[in-house]
């Protein structure tokens, strides 16, 4: 899957190389997570996003971020696309 085109998604990781991002992101296919791995935007950076989602609202992107911290990973809701 790609990145989305709008919505929120709750980013769960940043890591350095793609087979990380993609084990993890493999981790959260199995419980059920709609999951995607993105190269990092900014110029230089060699990081792999993990996020999950799209959602469609905001509030859903927060249960999501909520249940994903109760099982300690780092979670960052942003928003995808145009609003």
């Amino acid at each position: 899957a790609g990145p989305a085109k709008h919505g929120d998604s709750v980013q769960v990781g940043a890591l350095a190389d793609a087979a990380s991002a993609e084990q993890l992101a493999v981790k959260l296919r199995a419980r059920g997570f709609p999951v995607y791995v993105a190269p990092s935007a900014e110029p230089g950076s060699k990081r792999w996003r993990v996020r999950v989602g799209p959602v469609a609202t905001r509030e859903q992107a927060d249960e999501v971020a909520a249940r994903l911290a109760r099982e300690k990973l780092p979670t960052w809701v942003l928003a995808e696309g145009p609003r």
